[in-house]
């Protein structure tokens, strides 16, 4: 008898865990703002070993941007962390990033860090929002755009399309660079990026912002 009440005991407490993980979730899906902030956290302590060995990303570093990265993968109940780190064409770390793939489909987060920046993305249901050192920059329609956070002004965009080997990114109608798709190389050690000339601060948020989601996207699915 004792033995049976420890039983349902220990069942109860996992269908409780269980329960409380699903409230949990769905409560952060429809509360944006609370997903960001625990992925963000969580996010944060996974890439944490790997900040002090990156390399600044100036202008001359995003020339030698590299497909090469390092990456592993954390499974969990609900979902699965993908973190690695992007490298020069040198092997110099660049930029960290962890991705974080929920099992509902429409759901992920990704933070990326490079020396000055970090970035985080929250997708949800084909949309992504940005945030450029925790504060709302942006949103990524699903056709490349990145919006100002009330969607009302264009700030710059990309062409996603998976069959192109070069996505372009351009401002203001203007092509500024292009990021090459991984999935359509079979080069060792290609470079990721190609600039038409050197970017300004505010030119390489926008150009980063989208080039870095394009980047890990491609590169684990």
């Amino acid at each position: 008898m004792f033995n049976m009440l420890i039983l349902m005991a220990i069942v109860v407490a996992a269908v409780g865990f269980i329960l409380y993980q699903v409230v949990s979730f769905s409560l952060a899906v429809n509360n944006p703002v609370r997903l960001a902030k625990r992925d963000g956290t969580a996010l944060r302590s996974v890439i944490g070993p790997h900040l002090e060995d990156l390399v600044p990303l100036t202008n001359a570093e995003m020339e030698l941007f590299s497909l090469s990265k390092e990456t592993r993968r954390i499974r969990k109940a609900g979902h699965l962390i993908t973190t690695g780190v992007f490298k020069s064409i040198y092997h110099e770390p660049l930029c960290a990033f962890a991705y974080k793939e929920y099992k509902r489909k429409n759901v992920a987060t990704l933070l990326a860090r490079t020396v000055n920046q970090e970035f985080f993305y929250m997708s949800i249901n084909g949309e992504t929002q940005v945030y450029v050192d925790s504060k709302a920059y942006g949103v990524i329609t699903g056709d490349g755009q990145l919006l100002t956070p009330n969607k009302r002004q264009q700030l710059a965009s990309i062409s996603p399309e998976d069959i192109l080997e070069l996505h372009p990114i351009t401002i203001e109608n203007k092509e500024i660079g292009t990021v090459l798709n991984p999935k359509q190389t079979e080069l060792p050690n290609p470079r990721a990026f190609q600039l038409m000339d050197d970017l300004n601060e505010e030119e390489r948020t926008k150009f980063l912002s989208l080039s870095i989601l394009s980047l890990v996207e491609e590169s684990i699915f």
